[in-house]
């Protein structure tokens, strides 16, 4: 991702992040959501749903592979609910998205 844009973006996302994000949601695009997770809320939403889960997979209990935090909805994307996140390990990460 060109780093410029995803500036942009993430500028834009800081701005939208919060109670006004759910009420007036823009169409989210790939890029955008790129810049979503690279933003300073969705790191710490983030770290809260790997805390929360304690740091291993919610679908098998593994805690030695990479940890993926997944959406379950992206109804209230940048003001998530602790139930639209769930922590899974790559591999169960991927049987979700089919991979």
């Amino acid at each position: 991702v060109n780093a410029d844009i995803l500036e942009t973006h993430k500028i834009f996302l800081e701005d939208w992040t919060g109670a006004k994000w759910v009420n007036q949601n823009p169409k989210m695009d790939k890029k955008t959501y790129l810049a979503y997770l690279h933003s300073s809320h969705w790191k710490q939403a983030r770290t809260k749903a790997l805390q929360n889960a304690g740091y291993k997979c919610q679908a098998c209990s593994n805690k030695d592979e990479v940890l993926d935090v997944h959406h379950n909805t992206y109804e209230r994307l940048g003001n998530e609910d602790e139930l639209d996140l769930i922590v899974l390990c790559r591999s169960c990460h991927g049987k979700i998205h089919g991979k």
